[in-house]
């Protein structure tokens, strides 16, 4: 998994470049999302409560973005429908 804290846009693109024909999975791209669907900072917390380390619901969301490209996803399952605020 890739750790980017304050990573640069340009070595995220380069890792994600690395990573396309590997088992790498994108942090920085699942944290954006967490954050999209969260924008406000109280809501965030719900998932990032440092904003940095997931809780188990951000953990929950970070398995469902692995999940997707490797084509195991599915919203039906136990782990992909638990229920995230």
């Amino acid at each position: 998994m890739l750790a980017v804290a304050n990573m640069s846009p340009a070595k995220v693109n380069a890792f994600r470049d690395f990573g396309k024909n590997s088992a790498l999975s994108d942090k920085y791209k699942i944290h954006q999302i967490m954050k999209s669907d969260k924008p406000d900072s109280d809501s965030m917390m719900e998932w990032l409560p440092d904003s940095l380390r997931p809780n188990c619901y951000g953990h929950i969301e970070t398995a469902k973005e692995i999940f997707r490209p490797l084509n195991i996803y599915d919203g039906n399952s136990k782990v992909c429908g638990l229920f995230v605020p």
